[in-house]
């Protein structure tokens, strides 16, 4: 009886001590670039394909976002990303990033859901351009499961995205990330 009486405090002392956890604050942040290779149509109905990718520096750690445009130019899909290794003096890059790109049957009763897209990138980086390859696996359950795709990417760097992201501050940032995540952000 007293293991247990012991055990309840620990557990209290846990979940008392997260739930007044306050949030270190942000001691240096800097906004790195966005690299795109998007491309709109020129129609009545305008049409968008292609990748967005924007990192950011925060307390030394990359983090960012990629957007992967596949229908109209507004509102593309977008992923935080996951697992971001970058080395400043190579410029050597990769990533992880899981998105939902559209609605899918999937399934043994092939009911529609939203897709549960994995992407993953592996390139180099520099002022100008990201090069490298994206590989594009659907982790939705299917009866006919497709094999990861690959696509070769250059973006470039995107100057009228460079100009807005520069004037904006961590919390503004932050804010912004959260209302486009909770918008086209993944639904996994």
């Amino acid at each position: 009886m007293k293991t247990l009486g012991m055990i309840l405090i620990a557990l209290l002392m846990v979940f008392t001590s997260s739930a007044f956890a306050v949030e270190k604050p942000i001691t240096s942040f800097s906004y790195l670039g966005t690299w795109s290779n998007v491309k709109i149509s020129q129609s009545e109905e305008p049409h968008a394909e292609g990748f967005s990718v924007s990192l950011l520096q925060v307390d030394g750690k990359t983090v960012g976002t990629l957007r992967h445009y596949v229908g109209t130019p507004f509102d593309a899909p977008v992923g935080e990303l996951q697992e971001v290794s970058l080395d400043h003096d190579t410029g050597k890059i990769s990533f992880a990033a899981k998105l939902t790109t559209g609605s899918i049957f999937s399934g043994s009763d092939d009911k529609l859901e939203p897709s549960m897209d994995f992407y993953t990138f592996e390139g180099t980086v520099s002022a100008a351009k990201l090069i490298g390859t994206f590989t594009m696996k659907r982790l939705n359950p299917t009866r006919r499961p497709k094999k990861p795709g690959t696509v070769d990417v250059i973006l470039l760097s995107d100057n009228y995205e460079n100009e807005f992201w520069k004037k904006i501050d961590y919390k503004e940032w932050k804010k912004l990330q959260a209302e486009a995540i909770r918008a086209t952000g993944p639904k996994w």
